[in-house]
């Protein structure tokens, strides 16, 4: 396991010592904007700043890593550790990724000199300094390294050459992956959604609808580390044609925050426009209503369309729970709520059918129906002694909270065991068309959360039977 680490992060290590950051057209930003306008398998994207996350962590005061870090230190003599790392994995349907990473360097000779004394043998091949291996593979110009690096076996050098080559295209006309990578955080990533669907179902016909409404859309997303705090955000960058196929809704929450009461552990809910939902479906995959068929079960085979389930379902669901159960075949004390659209007392019945067997509690309320188990039916709505933390549930598309304080550890499966972190306090989530907001809160408000991670996950890479979050 620990040789496994070394060797997945040396590129990256070695790339951490021989960064600096250019605003030039020939620097690593700008080789990667070129790289990504000439190969349209490259499916995430983006950049890290090394400097600012290893300050943050103070991984070199770690015992079981001080060493480790300190030793690398060693490499800033050469060369000189500034700003961000740039990154890019290129995805192949059911045959693997190649990982590409590039960063600004301050002189190439110092550079190359110094990897030879690693052992590295360098040649001069299309005017770089080149080191190539099955798996493994330098490019160095005169401003810029990049880095090559694969699971499939296959020489990845003329990709990494590629990477630095005059011939790329120049992106100037591509705004929306210039916006993505001068994002200012911590890290940041992009997704480019039509790479990412290749990659996972194969090649679309360039005229297939699917192919054009996921043409030049992108979701971006940055992360940053604060104290007491991880904060995430995406932003979504559609065409047109994707933008039109949104299926997620806003309101005032009320519906959810009603039946939320004071100490759950964990909720989540879900607003949608169930119509366009299935249109947003129906698109993606033509033989959707043969695969949904079984929701004909809600109304004894009456439901001939698919499109009519949204006359069943109104989009509403929420479901809350006291705490997580220490197995995943037990069924804890929660909530859920449904809710209902015009013909949706065939839904009802289903759940009713669905639950009869299970010591729960059914009520027909307002617009939609409430199942729940040993949880009080108190009502507490946020607005009036509820919990503040958790005011937007409900109110987008998709939100989620969790307090950690309130959950156990949970068996994953036999001896594996997910472990919720004494340094956690809470998470909340939400999303809409434009984007989301992911919050993680710990304890301590005074440290960065780098800095309190840094000893979990060093530990964690030495423990056999659990996973910690």
């Amino acid at each position: 396991m620990r040789r496994f680490i070394l060797i997945y992060f040396l590129p990256l290590l070695f790339l951490f010592a021989c960064g600096q950051d250019k605003n030039e057209d020939n620097d690593a930003k700008h080789k990667l904007l070129g790289f990504l306008s000439v190969n349209k398998n490259i499916a995430s994207f983006g950049k890290l700043d090394v400097k600012g996350v290893l300050e943050k962590s103070k991984l070199d005061k770690l015992p079981k890593v001080g060493v480790f870090m300190n030793a690398f230190k060693e490499i800033y003599k050469y060369t000189k550790m500034e700003d961000s790392i740039f990154f890019a994995s290129e995805a192949f349907e059911g045959k693997g990724v190649n990982f590409y990473y590039l960063v600004d360097i301050t002189n190439r000779d110092s550079l190359v000199e110094f990897c030879r004394g690693m052992g590295l043998t360098f040649e001069e091949k299309e005017a770089l300094m080149v080191y190539e291996s099955s798996q493994f593979s330098i490019a160095i110009d005169q401003n810029v390294c990049a880095i090559g690096q694969n699971d499939l076996g296959v020489n990845i050098g003329v990709k990494t050459r590629q990477l630095l080559s005059e011939n790329n295209e120049k992106p100037a006309d591509n705004a929306i992956l210039n916006k993505i990578l001068s994002a200012n955080a911590d890290m940041v990533v992009g997704v480019d959604l039509k790479a990412l669907f290749i990659a996972m179902n194969g090649a679309l016909s360039s005229t297939s609808e699917v192919s054009n409404f996921l043409d030049n859309s992108f979701i971006q997303t940055t992360v940053n580390f604060k104290n007491g705090e991880i904060k995430l955000k995406t932003e979504n960058y559609f065409s047109n044609n994707l933008n039109e196929l949104s299926f997620l809704k806003s309101s005032d929450g009320l519906w959810a925050q009603e039946i939320m009461r004071s100490g759950v552990g964990l909720g989540y809910a879900l607003n949608l426009d169930v119509g366009e939902l299935i249109n947003f479906a129906q698109k993606l995959d033509p033989t959707i209503n043969e695969k949904l068929s079984f929701l004909q079960i809600l109304g004894n085979n009456s439901l001939q369309d698919i499109n009519e389930f949204s006359k069943i379902w109104d989009g509403r669901l929420a479901y809350l729970v006291n705490e997580l159960p220490d197995s995943q075949n037990e069924m804890g004390d929660f909530k859920l709520f449904v809710g209902l659209g015009e013909s949706g007392q065939q839904l009802m019945e289903w759940l009713n059918i669905l639950y009869k067997e299970e010591d729960l509690k059914m009520n027909q309320v307002k617009n939609g129906v409430l199942v729940s188990s040993k949880l009080q039916d108190d009502v507490v709505a946020l607005n009036s002694g509820g919990d503040p933390r958790f005011r937007s549930f409900g109110k987008k598309g998709f939100t989620f909270f969790m307090d950690f304080t309130k959950l156990k550890t949970l068996e994953i499966t036999e001896g594996i065991n997910l472990k919720y972190s004494d340094d956690l306090d809470y998470a909340a989530f939400e999303m809409d068309a434009q984007g989301a907001n992911l919050s993680v809160f710990f304890k301590d408000k005074k440290r960065n959360v780098l800095e309190l991670l840094g000893a979990t996950t060093v530990e964690s890479l030495y423990a056999n039977d659990e996973i910690f979050l």
